[in-house]
C-alpha cells in the first residue's frame, strides 16, 4: 500500500515530460494517489493528454481546461472535480515552473531564464529611505532653483544693505542678505517647479507592470527571441514584452519595476 492510497490530487502546471509537475505526477501515482490535471490553452491541451494516456487507468482520470487567470475557469473546473470526487486532498500549483520548463526544452540555458516576483506599483522600494520616485518629479529640480536664487537673493541683499548700512549700521547688510536670500530660494525654486512626463510616472501610472510573477529571458541568440515568445504564450503568458538591459550570471541586474516593456 502506498504512502497516498486513496487520496486525490489535483497537478496544474504540467506541461510536457520534463515538466517538474508531471514528475510530481507520476511519484504520487506510484504512491497510490489518483490523479487530476489541467491544459490551460489549447496549445497546451495535446500535449497533457497524450502523458495522461500514458497512466495506467487513464479514461477515469479527470482531465480539462483551466486557466489560472480567468475567475470563470477556475470555478468551473473546481466545481467538476468536486462533483466526481466530493474531495480534494492534495493541490500542486507547479504552473510558473512548466514555462521554465518549456523554455528549457526550446534550447535555453538555466542562466539565460530568471524568475522573479514583481511587487505591486509604489511597493518596490527602489529608494534607500523607501518608496519608488522622488518626492515629486516635478519638484526634482526644486532644490537647486533654491539654491540659486538663494545667492542671487543674498547677492541683490548685499547691494542694497550696503546702502542702507550708511544710515543703519552694519546689521542692515546681514538683514537684508538674510531677507533676500529667503525670498530668492522660495523663487528659484518655484521657477523649476513643472509638470511630470510619463517617463516619471507616479507609482499609479498605468505604465507600470503590474504585480506577480515574472520570467525574463535573455534572448541575445539570433532566432532564440521567437522560441521564448512561443514557449511563453504556450503557457498563457500574460503583458509578454522585451526590453534592453544587462544580463550577467543568469540575472537581468538592471531591471526597473518602473519601466514599461515593448511590445513583442
Amino acid at each position: 500500500m502506498g504512502l497516498l492510497e486513496g487520496k486525490k490530487a489535483l497537478v496544474m502546471g504540467v506541461g510536457n515530460k520534463r515538466s517538474i509537475a508531471w514528475g510530481i505526477a507520476t511519484a504520487f501515482q506510484r504512491e497510490g494517489a489518483d490523479l487530476a490535471f489541467n491544459w490551460p490553452n489549447d496549445r497546451l491541451k495535446d500535449n497533457v493528454l497524450e502523458l495522461v494516456a500514458t497512466l495506467p487507468n487513464h479514461e477515469s482520470i479527470p482531465v480539462g481546461p483551466c486557466d489560472v487567470s480567468k475567475q470563470e475557469e477556475i470555478d468551473k473546473f473546481f466545481a467538476e472535480i468536486d462533483k466526481k470526487w466530493g474531495k480534494l486532498d492534495i493541490l500542486v500549483h507547479s504552473i510558473a515552473f512548466a514555462a521554465i520548463e518549456d523554455l528549457k526544452s526550446e534550447g535555453f540555458a538555466g542562466f539565460e531564464i530568471e524568475s522573479f516576483y514583481v511587487a505591486p506599483p509604489g511597493q518596490h522600494g527602489t529608494y534607500p529611505l523607501g518608496g519608488d520616485a522622488h518626492s515629486d518629479a516635478g519638484a526634482r529640480f526644486g532644490g537647486w532653483g533654491a539654491l540659486f536664487g538663494a545667492l542671487i537673493g543674498a547677492g541683490a541683499g548685499l547691494a542694497l544693505g550696503t546702502l542702507a548700512s550708511l544710515e543703519r549700521g552694519p546689521v542692515a547688510v546681514l538683514l537684508a542678505m538674510g531677507i533676500g536670500a529667503y525670498v530668492g530660494s522660495f523663487i528659484g525654486a518655484m521657477t523649476r517647479m513643472r509638470a511630470g512626463s510619463s517617463a516619471e510616472a507616479s507609482p499609479e501610472h498605468p505604465v507600470e507592470s503590474p504585480a506577480g510573477r515574472m520570467v525574463a529571458v535573455n534572448v541575445d541568440r539570433p532566432q532564440m527571441e521567437d522560441r521564448a515568445i512561443a514557449a511563453l504564450r504556450r503557457h498563457a503568458a500574460q503583458d509578454i514584452g522585451r526590453a534592453e538591459g544587462d544580463w550577467l550570471n543568469g540575472s537581468w541586474r538592471d531591471f526597473d519595476p518602473r519601466s514599461p516593456l515593448r511590445a513583442a
